[in-house]
């Protein structure tokens, strides 16, 4: 464990019930969870709906990104994500498949792990490599950033000012690779967090 805090930001996603109740109630349970020990909470963006990738492949997602300060380093992190993953019953039966609860890590401050060119392997990645291959490591930022809208609309709610390291560009510029169809696809769920 670290001194001093670092930036952490937290994508969730959730389509499926766990034993806390729905994908919304899963997800702020596993905000909550994430708040314990050495994690604060900063902000949490709206929910967002967005459809199963692939299309069909299962019920519409809740997605959500928060904005947290650790003393964690990034290792202990993402023990931590995985951990409450465990805790809300996610199973990892098939890629893109149904889950009770994704935590993906998209940034822990401006770290590139483990160097651009590892970034960029995994980044350029085709769509039908992406389907037979996963890395065995951490990859940051998180390499499919770019391709998610459903992740980006709330990573603009909570972390305006982001740029993406490697890519050197700013959300408004990474959301501007997406028709407007696709931008309306993805619906706003208003949330309150006490």
């Amino acid at each position: 464990m670290k001194d001093s805090f670092e930036s952490a930001l937290v994508a969730f996603g959730s389509n499926y019930e766990s034993k806390f109740g729905s994908p919304r109630e899963t997800i702020l349970y596993s905000i909550e969870k994430l708040q314990e020990k050495s994690t604060k909470l900063l902000k949490v963006s709206d929910f967002y709906l967005s459809q199963a990738f692939p299309a069909g492949n299962g019920p519409d997602y809740v997605n959500a990104v928060a904005k947290f300060q650790t003393k964690l380093n990034v290792n202990e992190l993402m023990i931590k994500l995985h951990q409450i993953e465990n805790l809300c019953e996610r199973k990892r039966f098939k890629r893109w498949g149904s889950r009770t609860l994704d935590l993906d890590l998209i940034s822990f401050g401006n770290q590139i792990i483990p160097n651009t060119e590892g970034f960029l392997k995994w980044a350029n990645l085709s769509l039908k490599k992406q389907y037979e291959e996963a890395p065995a490591s951490l990859i940051l930022p998180h390499p499919r950033i770019q391709d998610r809208l459903f992740v980006l609309l709330p990573l603009r709610d909570v972390a305006l000012n982001w740029s993406h390291p490697v890519f050197k560009k700013n959300i408004e510029e990474l959301l501007s690779n997406f028709s407007e169809k696709e931008h309306k696809a993805v619906k706003r769920i208003k949330i309150e967090i006490n």
